[in-house]
């Protein structure tokens, strides 16, 4: 998204959920970044999960498996 992060834009769907009265979409963080700071980050932005590059199918399809 030209001028957003995926923060940003975690953040706003949020807002739009809850100004228009729709349940959480559920949202995985995908990042290379595994610090803690990061996944503290993803959490206060309002993902629903995390998950780290590289990407290891098994803990995608659980982290997906968690909603769906």
């Amino acid at each position: 998204m030209p001028r957003k992060d995926g923060y940003q834009a975690c953040q706003d769907i949020r807002q739009w959920e809850k100004d228009n009265g729709y349940a959480e979409t559920p949202i995985i963080a995908l990042s290379a970044n595994v610090m803690s700071d990061v996944q503290e980050k993803c959490r206060a932005a309002g993902f629903s999960h995390f998950v780290t590059k590289p990407v290891d199918f098994a803990d995608l399809s659980r982290a997906m498996s968690r909603f769906f």
